[in-house]
């Protein structure tokens, strides 16, 4: 009993009392009593005084009072139970806590603190963990920090603190200690560590020993809670993952399931996976989501000739969907293309060329390097009733006076010009082959050489139909 100096306080023996003596001492000594509370082996009380001074001078104890506006205590909970089951898989676990508060206590949000413990060292290879978190519905927990081996049923609204601001919704629970039991082992945890029944709290920290094996690493500065939404945690995990590729005519995304189980700590459900455009949804084979799509289908557009964009939409049960952009770029590939106009764009490429008539020829390096180079050490023209190829053009330098070097606007363009002459009066169709050899430079795969080739059909427009 602490003591003012200078003022005389009542003396009793408080051991023995009864807690009726208890009130009766303390009203006649005192006229009257805020609060009353029998705690078991608290660690720390802290007492509010001056909260309630209109208490009436009767006082009658009640069960689940809430005592939140007088103190709050600190306690070891001791009364933990564990449930067995006969063939037990030990490899997974699962802790059933059930707040029984009512609805009308002062305290709406838990904060529950989970601790791994270990004697030596770190935990390594966790086991699966279900945590069975019963409550009033109007009660929100706030969980944290969890791992990717946890797996959460919970009968109320709760956020996890790996994912700041989402709140998740609860689920029904039994009202019943068996129930709460069989609803773990219907999840397959058929060996329930421990049940607590906690009439109230605020704050709950559940420590778990581990046997642990791996060296503890040397001391770091706690990592900060970054605050994000579940979007946000999404699209910066699944960006930095990358389950994208880029393709030559489109784009493939193969998300494993586990990763995604991983990534979510087993408390959200991915249900589906589509693209920009909902009708491109995914084929989940059992272990990945897979999803194709070619360019400029299921939204996915194609920008500067190398860069794809689209999004990815993932709907998870009993939640808003997420919206994941990305982009990805194409492969490096170096094409021919043939024009009939010295614009290069007054019209599409083509594959015909007429004779006596110049024809435009652009060699152009696909890649999204800045610094890449593309030269070209030589182009010819292949017949298959020509024993030997017509040589066009030499790095920049034309080769006949049918050939001109053109100005490129670009160091991974290069353009040319050449007329095919023929001294035949009479001349059908022909199959030919523009084979150009060029020199590649990117950072991605430094200085290389590639040779690329376009198949055309050489014509006499005006020439007189083949007699037999």
């Amino acid at each position: 009993m602490l003591q003012r100096p200078g003022v005389e306080t009542p003396q009793a023996n408080l051991t023995s009392s009864s807690s009726e003596e208890l009130l009766t001492w303390a009203k006649a000594a005192y006229g009257g009593v805020s609060s009353f509370a029998e705690l078991e082996d608290p660690l720390k009380i802290h007492f509010r005084l001056g909260q309630d001074p209109g208490s009436s001078v009767d006082c009658v104890p009640e069960k689940r009072f809430s005592t939140e506006p007088y103190l709050e205590v600190e306690a070891a909970f001791a009364n933990i139970q564990g449930c067995p089951s006969s063939g037990q898989n030990t490899e997974k676990e699962a802790h059933v806590l059930w707040l029984q508060e009512d609805a009308l206590g002062a305290s709406h949000e838990v904060d529950l603190d989970i601790q791994l413990k270990c004697k030596e060292g770190e935990p390594e290879n966790l086991l699966p963990i279900l945590l069975v978190l019963k409550s009033h519905r109007g009660l929100t927990w706030h969980i944290g920090p969890v791992f990717s081996s946890f797996k959460f049923m919970v009968s109320s609204n709760y956020y996890l603190k790996n994912f700041g601001a989402s709140r998740l919704p609860g689920e029904d629970l039994p009202d019943s200690k068996e129930g709460l039991i069989a609803a773990a082992r219907s999840k397959e945890f058929a060996f329930v560590a421990s049940y607590m029944e906690i009439p109230s709290a605020t704050s709950i920290t559940l420590e778990l020993d581990r046997l642990c094996e791996k060296p503890p690493t040397p001391a770091t500065e706690p990592p900060q809670e970054t605050g994000l939404t579940l979007t946000e945690f999404m699209r910066v995990n699944i960006t930095h993952w990358k389950p994208w590729r880029c393709l030559d005519s489109g784009v493939q995304i193969a998300l494993a399931k586990d990763y995604l189980h991983g990534l979510l700590l087993n408390a959200i459900k991915v249900t589906d996976v589509s693209l920009q455009d909902r009708s491109c949804r995914a084929v989940d084979n059992g272990t990945h989501f897979v999803l194709k799509s070619q360019l400029r289908e299921c939204g996915t557009s194609l920008e500067r000739d190398v860069v794809v964009r689209n999004q990815l939409t993932f709907n998870l049960d009993l939640l808003p969907e997420v919206m994941v952009p990305f982009e990805c770029h194409l492969p490096e590939k170096v094409f021919l293309q043939l024009y009939g106009a010295p614009d290069y764009e007054s019209g599409p490429p083509t594959s015909v060329i007429e004779v006596n008539q110049a024809a435009y020829v652009l060699a152009r390096f696909r890649t999204s390097d800045p610094l890449a180079l593309l030269e070209i050490k030589d182009c010819s023209l292949e017949m298959p009733n020509e024993a030997s190829s017509r040589l066009l053009i030499s790095g920049d330098n034309a080769l006949s006076a049918n050939t001109k070097a053109l100005d490129s606007f670009s160091s991974t363009v290069r353009r040319f010009s050449f007329a095919f002459k023929t001294g035949q009066e009479s001349w059908g169709a022909s199959p030919a082959t523009i084979v150009c050899r060029v020199q590649l430079y990117s950072q991605l795969h430094g200085f290389r050489s590639d040779e690329v080739s376009l198949e055309v059909t050489l014509i006499q427009p005006n020439a007189p139909p083949d007699s037999e």
